[in-house]
């Protein structure tokens, strides 16, 4: 039984980590949108600098493409098929990859090493909160393909990781808690 089982995980493994970008569009002087087969997000440029960040002057910044942000996928869908054994170990997220919306910014650490900093939150949020926006104008909506969001609680559906590019490596993975 195992030795059926191995090439169909190696055949749907090679298939699924084929990511493939299907548009992109520039939405602001600092900010990309992107989507791909099993993913929808925001690249921020270089220049843009998240609010309650005051990393301006210590921390180089560089704009992520189009091919960092599809390696970046493909690290992440890599994870997430190991099932709570590699760095993503939610079974939630695991099974619900494909629901998120990402924000991605590029940072360079010591020795030149790209960092992708990957903010991803729940996309039926999302949604609801843009309809109400629509509904009554007076309630803010979100700006997620033009602002760095920030969230407090609601637990799995709002987490962050950062991927080392340089070494493909996935780090500090956190996901928000519950109040």
């Amino acid at each position: 039984m195992k030795k059926l089982l191995l090439p169909f995980l190696f055949f749907f493994a090679s298939e699924g980590f084929a990511q493939k970008v299907k548009r992109i569009e520039t939405v602001s002087n600092h900010s990309v949108y992107i989507k791909g087969n099993i993913f929808e997000g925001t690249i921020f440029s270089e220049s843009y600098i998240p609010p309650r960040y005051n990393y301006a002057d210590t921390i180089k910044r560089f704009t992520p493409s189009a091919a960092d942000i599809t390696q970046v996928e493909k690290l992440v869908l890599k994870d997430v098929i190991l099932k709570g054994r590699g760095k993503i170990n939610d079974p939630f997220i695991c099974a619900n990859l494909k629901k998120y919306l990402r924000q991605y910014a590029g940072f360079t650490i010591s020795g030149g090493k790209k960092i992708v900093y990957v903010n991803l939150f729940w996309k039926a949020a999302i949604l609801h909160e843009e309809k109400e926006h629509k509904t009554f104008p007076q309630i803010p909506g979100p700006e997620w393909k033009k602002e760095w969001m920030f969230y407090f609680d609601g637990g799995n559906r709002y987490w962050r990781i950062k991927i080392n590019l340089s070494s493909m490596e996935l780090f500090d993975f956190e996901e928000n808690g519950t109040a």
